[in-house]
């Protein structure tokens, strides 16, 4: 109910499914990630089976998509709040499939149908793109943000919690976030 930009939004789920593989990678008990195995393989199901091919690019993109309670502004000068392929989205994704994928591994559950999918579809996962002025994007589109200065850092969830950026592997991002933070 209500807004768009909070009453839409199918990822909690994706989110959650994190906490069952953080549980085993700091703990450690199998038996607890063979509890949260299905509810790991279920989240990433629902996004194998949700995402679009994006016509310009071919890449895989969540949609419709929010940046949770922010919104942009369109060429007619209307705010916006849904687009597709918004940077939280696509990295909560990222991370579901990625803590799936972990969690196959660690329970000789590679062969899985979603486990294959996954590792099938994951190089066509739209990746999240730095603005021309160095920060990360928060949609997918360069769109001028309705409120600068938004208090929100969701688009930064590929970086905490999820670890998909690292000063090792990915530089670029890393620097991109800290000048959304800056």
């Amino acid at each position: 109910i209500g807004n768009t930009v909070w009453g839409m939004w199918p990822h909690g789920g994706g989110w959650l499914a994190r906490h069952g593989w953080e549980h085993y990678a700091y703990g450690g008990d199998l038996a607890q990630l063979r509890r949260a195995w299905p509810l790991l393989r279920g989240a990433s199901e629902f996004y194998l089976d949700w995402l679009v091919r994006d016509p310009s690019t071919g890449k895989l993109i969540a949609g419709p998509s929010s940046s949770p309670e922010n919104s942009f502004i369109l060429p007619d000068g209307s705010h916006a709040d849904i687009g597709m392929g918004n940077t939280m989205d696509q990295e909560i994704i990222e991370d579901c499939w990625r803590c799936t994928l972990a969690a196959a591994e660690a329970l000789g559950e590679q062969e899985d149908r979603i486990a294959r999918r996954i590792r099938d579809a994951l190089p066509s996962l739209a990746r999240p793109t730095i603005g021309t002025d160095g920060r990360l994007m928060e949609w997918s589109k360069p769109w001028p943000e309705a409120e600068p200065g938004h208090r929100h850092m969701s688009h930064l969830f590929g970086l905490h919690p999820a670890a998909l950026f690292t000063a090792e592997e990915t530089p670029e991002l890393v620097a991109a976030a800290r000048k959304s933070l800056e």
